[in-house]
């Protein structure tokens, strides 16, 4: 299958570069003398007009030839003026052009049909504002963006796809709090999405669309939470009757509280238990009904009106926490474990510094993951301290790169709240526009990569030939249609920018001699014409025998592997 996976690859890859070619020469007016699909003995032949329609054996690829009346001789008057090299240069520069061009287009539409899919999103809404991030005490969950840099969003990705372009940047945005509209200025991050160093990086505000769920963490014993019988890991689902899904609608109608007695709701996760005859493992959610009776805040003092100091609040008031300060599970035995830490504690500080979520907590760590750490944590309502180590893990990849990562062994938990979905209303247009950005950014990287090869920055042991492409279109067939269109994709826009280099036999080439050309007002000396096309050959030669070095030196090892065990 992976022959055919790769036959399909070159052979749609090239037929839709030569398929622009001819569509745009027929569309001019220009003479095309044959189309063939494929290479080799040809099978079929069938001429309608002054064009040959062919279908060869080797069903990869294929060419377009035009009639020119420098090579193919006397021509009959219909065909003279047709002929190729005798139109102007700009509809031969848009004949040439046409085929980089159809290879850069399709990906467009393949990428857009991956798109169309998205047939809901996340509303542009603030979920959550982590302390970590650049829009924390700036923007607060509940916050709904209606404008970014003056352009209007319908979801959560228009967001994301503005401040992208505005790394390091002020970026304004303009939100619904609590019925008035506000305009808030926040320096997007630079931030990198991939460990590829072409990738450039990308504006983030720091905020996520998926807010907490209300499920708590309750530290002191001594506190109304804990009185009134709620566990840290409850969700609580009602407040005095009325629900709540996010843990800041919980804070928000605790906050207004002035200690009176309210009902809390709450569902508690019961230990598995086992089910009829021991043959199934079921696990089982407890209902309960609690009575909770906050702190009374003083007479003259009001409900805060900053979202961090209502948490605090009801936090002091009450003895409920988000979750995600609360260690969910720690590896029996490790270093964290050996620090003292548990289940259930609550985090207050890292370092000696005070950590507000889950984010402060591993950004605290993650400065300097190679030390040891100092925590401060409350362990069945007592403040505790210890110290511990990541565990560091090394291992060698292929070509003998020995890397090397440090791992945490207790979890923190962020539940997230049931998402709010926005219907995609236009998602041929939603394809589209992302299928062209995604062509774009496929593209910048594709040319930086170049460049980088050009400049020595990148080595030329990153050039693959054929080898890899038959590797890589196996992968893609295995995996499914969709991620096969995703590869055709990219290897398109691989192989149009490839065509539009300066090169004399490549399309660029052709482009360079015609500029010259119209420059000029008359045609490139055949000699030169023909010595620069010697050295295009040389030069695509060269590229070939490294690319094919490299696919043997990257498959070497597997090669000897290989045979060892045939010999065995």
């Amino acid at each position: 299958m992976d022959l055919v996976y790769f036959l399909a690859f070159a052979g749609l890859l090239t037929f839709a570069h030569e398929l622009g070619h001819f569509l745009v020469a027929k569309a001019l007016g220009v003479a095309v003398a044959e189309v063939c699909i494929g290479f080799g003995p040809k099978l079929v032949r069938v001429r309608i007009g002054e064009t040959e329609y062919a279908l060869a054996l080797v069903p990869a690829g294929g060419f377009v030839t035009f009639v020119e009346a420098a090579s193919d001789g006397p021509l009959p008057p219909r065909l003279e003026k047709r002929a190729f090299d005798r139109q102007p240069v700009w509809t031969r520069a848009l004949v040439v052009l046409a085929g980089p061009a159809m290879n850069l287009a399709i990906p467009v539409l393949l990428f857009a049909v991956f798109f169309m899919r998205e047939d809901r999103f996340h509303p542009a809404e603030v979920g959550r504002a982590p302390s970590t991030g650049r829009a924390h005490g700036l923007l607060r969950p509940g916050d709904k963006i209606r404008r970014v840099n003056g352009s209007e969003v319908a979801h959560f990705a228009d967001v994301q796809a503005i401040v992208a372009k505005h790394p390091e940047e002020i970026v304004r945005v303009s939100v619904d709090r609590e019925g008035k509209e506000l305009d808030i200025d926040v320096r997007a991050a630079s931030v990198r999405t991939s460990n590829d160093p072409l990738d450039e990086p990308v504006g983030r505000l720091g905020i996520s669309p998926r807010p907490l769920a209300s499920v708590i963490g309750v530290a002191r014993l001594d506190s109304p939470a804990a009185r009134a019988g709620l566990r840290s890991f409850d969700r609580i689902v009602s407040v005095g009757g009325v629900r709540v899904d996010r843990f800041d609608e919980l804070v928000a109608r605790l906050s207004q509280n002035r200690g009176e007695s309210v009902s809390i709701g709450y569902l508690r996760g019961q230990a598995p238990q086992p089910g009829p005859e021991d043959v199934a493992v079921v696990a089982s959610l407890e209902a309960g009904l609690a009575q909770l009776t906050p702190q009374a805040r003083r007479a003259d003092s009001a409900a805060p009106d900053n979202a961090d100091e209502r948490a605090r609040d009801v936090l002091e008031r009450a003895g409920i926490g988000a979750v995600d300060r609360f260690v969910a599970a720690v590896v029996e035995g490790s270093s964290e474990w050996q620090a003292g830490l548990r289940a259930g504690d609550f985090v207050e500080r890292v370092d000696g510094v005070d950590v507000a979520d889950a984010e402060a907590i591993e950004d605290a760590i993650a400065k300097a993951p190679e030390r040891e750490h100092t925590i401060q944590f409350v362990h069945l309502g007592q403040p505790r301290e210890g110290k511990f180590s990541l565990r560091e893990e090394r291992w060698t990849e292929e070509g003998g790169r020995v890397m090397q990562r440090y791992v945490p062994r207790m979890t923190l938990w962020r539940p997230a709240a049931m998402p709010r979905w926005v219907k995609n209303e236009a998602r041929l247009a939603h394809g589209l526009r992302r299928g062209f950005r995604e062509t774009l950014h496929v593209s910048g990287l594709l040319m930086r990569g170049l460049r980088g090869l050009v400049r020595g920055e990148l080595p030329l042991e990153s050039i693959g030939g054929p080898v890899l492409l038959y590797e890589i279109a196996g992968e893609a067939g295995a995996r499914g249609l969709a991620f096969f269109c995703w590869a055709l994709a990219v290897l398109s826009i691989n192989l149009g920018l490839l065509n539009l280099l300066p090169v004399p036999i490549l399309d660029g080439g052709q482009l360079v001699f015609l500029v010259i050309e119209a420059l000029r007002r008359k045609p490139v000396a055949t000699v030169v014409r023909d010595v620069a096309a010697v050295v295009g050959v040389v030069l695509l030669a060269a590229l070939t025998v490294i690319s094919v070095r490299n696919d043997i030196t990257r498959r070497w090892d597997d090669v000897v592997r290989e045979t060892r065990e045939i010999r065995r």
